[in-house]
């Protein structure tokens, strides 16, 4: 959909995108983790990155992509998500 864009204009392009929906649904504070775009992993750093931020805000929700989804970030979201809880 977006392969057409440098991947300076796609990070953009989606930080938007995930604004607007942030504000749509009423969240006020996003956080991104600054990962290059299709290289999002569930590796020991990125967890720890994530467990910092769990223990700093102590979210009473947690909204994720569906595990059917087939995008390589979405997936490595959920996994991330799972390393952190398990």
């Amino acid at each position: 959909m977006y392969s057409y864009f440098k991947d300076s204009t796609l990070v953009s392009i989606r930080r938007e995108e995930a604004k607007n929906a942030a504000e749509v649904i009423g969240i006020n504070n996003l956080i991104f983790l600054e990962e290059e775009d299709s290289k999002l992993s569930a590796s020991h750093e990125t967890v720890n990155d994530l467990r910092k931020i769990f223990l700093d805000i102590k979210p009473g929700a947690v909204f994720l992509p569906s595990f059917m989804d087939n995008h390589i970030d979405r997936l490595s979201t959920n996994r991330i998500f799972l390393s952190l809880i398990l």
